[in-house]
């Protein structure tokens, strides 16, 4: 389990201090201090993630392999899965 994995209190989700919102076995394993203002949720999803900011990923293995990427919106399962870095890119379903 991940160390940026919130969890649902009283019916409401819990940002880390780094106002990331991360839910789902296995996300976000890489996320630190430098990534901030994300939004994972999915089984791996942003898995590698461990700088980059600003980014909305939601699905299975969804960003997987981003290292290093903001400004990005993945949804679907493997959305993004190959891509490693970027801005301002938009994926919609399996290595689009």
């Amino acid at each position: 389990m991940s160390a940026g994995i919130v969890t649902i209190t009283g019916g409401q989700f819990t940002t880390d201090p780094q106002q990331n919102l991360y839910a789902g076995y296995e996300v976000a394993l890489q996320s630190d201090a430098n990534t901030c203002h994300n939004l994972a949720l999915g089984y791996e999803a942003a898995s590698s993630l461990k700088g980059g900011d600003y980014n909305i990923l939601l699905g299975y293995h969804v960003g997987a392999a981003l290292t290093n990427a903001s400004n990005n919106i993945m949804i679907g399962e493997c959305a993004g899965y190959d891509t490693t870095s970027g801005e301002n890119n938009i994926f919609f379903v399996c290595d689009a």
